[in-house]
Order: structure tokens, then sequence, then C-alpha cells
């Protein structure tokens, strides 16, 4: 399986705020009771309507006591947003098992990444969230559209956490998993998608030969390429290779360390988008070197060939070569490294 790699996305803003609203050309949806989201016919439990499936502009404000069930699919776009909570009241969006096998059957709010702020506030502390028995298509997530695919990221829900289209390309856990409690705030604005297919380190004749492609690019800007001598206490740059931008085909990169440090060393990249965000990938130490790790010496190299978890596989080579494939944890924050914890 490949690892979604969101950078910026993979955790979007999450932080106390003030409750406000303004007018919403797509307008404003109140809930004015408990119950179903959406209903056959009828406003429901909405003041006048319900929100349409499509919500440009919207504002959406669910402060009712007790608990509003998501049973549609809702796309937010064009700076809309939805309120949970308020002042005086315990409100509980309830999202469950739709059965879909696609996002537009799903029991899901989307927030579009379509360069506006679309996003879903929990207004207090009473506020929840609880998507713990949701499907694979049901939650809360964020989207990005290019080059005729979409690509979906799980912010709040259960496994799996990343889509192109409607295909699961990520089996891990939702960024915030399957329940979130106020006061916070979740939005999609600086997503930066990427899909790193695979990653690899060989030693030959003195140097450290790095390779990695992806799969979907968006918005990226360059690679970082960074070693460690001292199991990842501090990290040195070793080189820069320009990324594509935009692309929603293979890519293959690759980059030369010419003067590795001697004994082990471990090396990560660090993929940076336009806008000068950054996200961190390291290889994890483990007791002999031979996952993510290099050897200068060959008469250390790892002997025999060594049996890991299915996210940490490893593969000692021949001739005096290691050689490591590194697979991806799930989960990744804006400046923390991503690690199979």
């Amino acid at each position: 399986m490949k690892q979604l790699y969101s950078g910026t996305l993979v955790v979007l803003t999450l932080s106390f705020f003030s409750l406000s609203s303004s007018a919403q050309s797509g307008g404003t949806y109140t809930a004015i009771q408990p119950g179903n989201w959406h209903t056959p016919a009828g406003p429901g439990i909405w003041q006048a309507a319900e929100p349409p499936q499509d919500c440009s502009n919207c504002l959406i404000i669910l402060n009712v006591e007790g608990t509003v069930n998501l049973n549609t699919n809702v796309n937010l776009s064009s700076n809309s947003t939805v309120i949970i909570g308020g002042t005086g009241n315990t409100t509980v969006l309830q999202i469950g098992n739709s059965g879909a096998s696609n996002f537009a059957n799903s029991f899901s709010l989307i927030m579009s990444n379509d360069g506006t702020t679309n996003k879903i506030e929990l207004a207090n502390g009473s506020a929840l969230v609880n998507a713990s028995g949701a499907g694979t298509y049901d939650g809360l997530l964020t989207s990005f559209s290019s080059g005729g695919s979409t690509t979906y990221f799980k912010q709040v829900g259960t496994a799996p956490s990343g889509f192109v289209n409607n295909a699961v390309e990520s089996n891990g856990p939702a960024s915030y998993g399957t329940t979130l409690v106020g006061a916070a705030n979740l939005n999609s604005q600086g997503t930066l998608p990427i899909i790193l297919a695979s990653f690899s380190a060989v030693v030959d004749n003195g140097t450290v030969d790095l390779a990695w492609s992806t799969d979907l690019e968006i918005n990226s800007d360059h690679f970082t390429i960074q070693s460690s001598s001292n199991a990842g206490a501090t990290w040195n740059t070793v080189g820069t290779v320009p990324a594509a931008g935009n692309s929603a085909t293979v890519l293959n990169y690759s980059f030369t360390d010419n003067r590795p440090a001697s004994g082990t060393s471990e090396y990560r990249l660090v993929l940076a988008d336009r806008n000068g965000n950054t996200a961190y990938e390291r290889g994890q130490r483990l007791p002999q070197p031979c996952f993510g790790l290099y050897q200068r010496h060959p008469e250390r190299r790892c002997l025999g060939e060594r049996q890991y978890p299915s996210h940490q596989p490893g593969r000692p080579g021949a001739a005096g070569k290691e050689r490591h494939q590194r697979r991806w944890n799930d989960r990744s924050a804006v400046g923390q490294l991503l690690s199979d914890g």
C-alpha cells in the first residue's frame, strides 16, 4: 500500500477560536433541534431549509442540545463554514456507517482545498464529533482536485485515511482519530498532498545512492535530503532536488551523497511547498543497521535476513551493500517527524 503523505494537509489547523459569523452568499442554515441532518422532505431539523450537498460560501450552524446525525454527504467550498455547538448547549455530530462505496453516497463533510478557507469549527468544550462507527468513506475529510483526480484525506473517522478518487491509497488512521472534542478548528487551507510510492538507499563504492518516486504531487517545490550520524539527534543537509510542482503521473527522483559520514548514517527527506511549508520523513533506527541506515564499513553490514512488521520492511543486500525500502506511517505533522510509532 502506498503512503498518502499529506505534508501540510495531514494536520489541519487545530486551535481555539472566537465564535463569529457573517453573511454568506450561499446562505445560512441553522439547526433548531437534534435529529437527522437529512430528511426526504421538509426542513426537518433546520430552521428554513436543509443545506445543499454542494455548499458554496455557506454558513451551517449546529447549536442544539443533543445529537445531530450526519446521514448525507456535503461538500464545502468557497469559504464555507460549519459551526458545531455554542453557548449553553452540548452538541454532538454523530457520523455512522453509510455502507457506501464512494464519497457521493457517504455520510461525510468534505472541505475542499480550492484556494479559500473551508472549515469546521467546534465552538466549545461541549462540542463533539463522534465518528467511531463510521464506514470507509464516512467522516470529516479534506479534498484537493488536480489533473482530473481528487485526493481525499480523512481527518476524523475510521481507517482508511487516504484516497484518490474513490480508490483507497492509505490504510492508516484518520489524522485526529475517530472523535474530536472542541474547542477546535479544522480547515483545508494550505493543503499539500503527495503520494510517495517508494524510497530506497543503496551503498555503492563509498557513496550512497538515494531514490524515491511519487505518484501524485500538488504545489510541491523541492526535496531536501538530510543525513544524521547520531541516531537523529542532529541532521545535516546534504543536497536538494527540485520537485515537479503538480503531477498526477509517476515521477522518479534520485540523489547521490558523495561524502557520507563514517559509521552508521540515517537519511530523511524534507518536502517543501511553494508557500514555504515543510514536512519531514525519516527512517527509524533498528537494532541492526538494515533499515533506513547506511554502513560505510562493509565488515559491519547486516548478515542474514531479518523479518520486520509489515509497516517496517527491511532487507539487507549483498556484496557489501545494504538496501532499504522505506514504507510510511499514515500520519504526519507539519514540522514534525514522520515515524513508525
